[in-house]
């Protein structure tokens, strides 16, 4: 829904060649103060618009500026800018630009029905859309109590707004771990959708426990890269190489459309699987959810979601050439299931043990 503004107030006064108006209004139901100024700044006219918060609800601000829907919290400053520069409509347009910036907020997402809210905090964020320059966003605070940052740097205000494609590149870093990812945002209706690279790396992937359920204890670098494409009939992430310790796989996952039911799949190759390390990566596993009697879905639980991860209909093919046994190897191993309404179609499983292969 758009944005409100009300109880807006103006007094203009002209000093010295140079308008300024002091300014209170509610906008996305957060009171601003501030002015709006116009005067000439190398010949030519600059408007400009500077509102202020402090110590407020952050009301409908996120759905606002970042289109994010259920984010409550509080916050303690605030500002809001708007600048254009110019003496016809066209130059006005081509100088614009919008920046906010807030500080000291205590913030959680997930409110919708049935999510569970995630807390995260945000001791600094800015965001600024040039008309026609890059945009950039920044954002540094704490998520579940794990400090991180990000950097975004993305297309002008025209190619998001006008033509509906956005290049972005993306750094994040936290609990050890850094990522990567770069590509252009478009419509999900559009006839190329969503592309991105994405790369994430870390030491230990135990640092990453307060986001994703697993055991702190747990050393083993990890490693995880490959493309994802978004469009209207559903999500792919072509996975070019996967790392946890000493286990690795590549092959691809997503979610695709069905005579219009989503079908989650799966299509991976595994060089080689440690169950020991692995083990010792979920001693402390995600919450997961076995499906009430009326329910038909598996529901996997992650911290930093709000909602759990939800296995109604799947295809699932995996190919694993050895897994660290003792006394011997398993190797050549397959598995291919079907998963239709919460109950397995079929599931052949073939295995080479001690020279010996087996098959269901």
């Amino acid at each position: 829904a758009p944005a409100t503004i009300r109880d807006a107030s103006l007094k203009v006064t002209i000093e010295n060649g140079k308008l300024t108006a002091p300014l209170t209004a509610t906008i996305a139901e957060v009171p601003f103060n501030g002015k709006v100024s116009l005067a000439s700044e190398d010949n030519k006219p600059k408007a400009a618009i500077m509102l202020a918060a402090d110590k407020s609800d952050i009301g409908e601000l996120a759905q606002l500026l970042m289109n994010a829907e259920g984010i409550e919290g509080k916050f303690d400053s605030a500002r809001l800018d708007l600048s254009a520069r110019g003496e016809t409509i066209r130059s006005l347009v081509e100088t614009a630009e919008l920046g906010f910036s807030i500080a000291g907020a205590s913030l959680s997402y997930g409110h919708e029905s049935g999510g569970r809210p995630v807390e995260f905090t945000l001791d600094k964020g800015e965001m600024v859309f040039p008309a026609a320059d890059e945009s950039r966003i920044y954002a540094k605070g704490s998520l579940l109590g794990e400090p991180f940052s990000m950097a975004l740097k993305g297309g002008t205000f025209i190619d998001n707004v006008v033509q509906r494609s956005w290049p972005i590149e993306l750094t994040a870093t936290g609990g050890g771990a850094k990522l990567r990812i770069k590509g252009t945002v478009r419509q999900p209706e559009s006839k190329t959708g969503t592309d991105l690279d994405f790369d994430l790396a870390g030491k230990h992937i135990g640092g990453l426990a307060r986001w994703l359920g697993v055991s702190p204890k747990t050393k083993a670098p990890y490693k995880l890269s490959g493309k994802a494409r978004l469009t209207g009939k559903g999500v792919r992430a072509q996975i070019d190489k996967a790392r946890i310790g000493n286990s690795t796989f590549a092959g691809e996952m997503g979610i695709r459309s069905e005579n219009d039911t989503p079908i989650t799949f799966a299509k991976l190759d595994f060089d080689i699987i440690d169950p020991e390390e692995l083990g010792g990566l979920l001693s402390q596993p995600p919450e997961t959810k076995k499906p009430e009697p009326e329910q038909k879905a598996l529901t996997i639980d992650i911290p930093i979601m709000p909602r759990g991860i939800e296995i109604i209909d799947s295809d699932i093919d995996i190919a694993i050439g050895r897994i660290k046994m003792q006394p011997a190897d398993i190797t050549r191993i397959s598995l291919s299931t079907r998963i239709r309404d919460g109950y397995i179609k079929k599931a052949p499983i073939e295995a080479l043990i001690i020279g010996c292969l087996l098959y269901t």
